[in-house]
């Protein structure tokens, strides 16, 4: 069973088979594009206003490029929508699903 994770809403796809290649995400309808299996990329959400920060794709809105590691992001980093500390970001699991 394959497992991949939406990378903008976190919704999970558990199926029998690899993703269509037609396929959206039925939470918030992103297109397949966005879909990452848990293991390949980890993402941060800030806890106070929910950006999110994939490893794997960067944030150009926060000036990381994509594959920059979470760990090498510098400690004085500001969420760029609430102005929030590094500290208050929670690491999302697939746990949380």
């Amino acid at each position: 069973m394959e497992r991949y994770v939406c990378g903008i809403c976190g919704w999970v796809y558990s199926g029998d088979s690899d993703l269509p290649e037609d396929f959206e995400c039925p939470e918030c309808s992103a297109p397949r594009s966005e879909f990452v299996l848990p293991e390949a990329s980890r993402i941060f959400v800030c806890t106070m206003c929910g950006f999110r920060y994939e490893e794997a794709k960067g944030s150009e809105r926060a000036g990381l490029p994509a594959g920059t590691s979470w760990d090498d992001v510098d400690p004085g980093f500001k969420c760029p929508l609430c102005g929030c500390g590094k500290n208050i970001f929670k690491r999302l699991r697939e746990s949380n699903f």
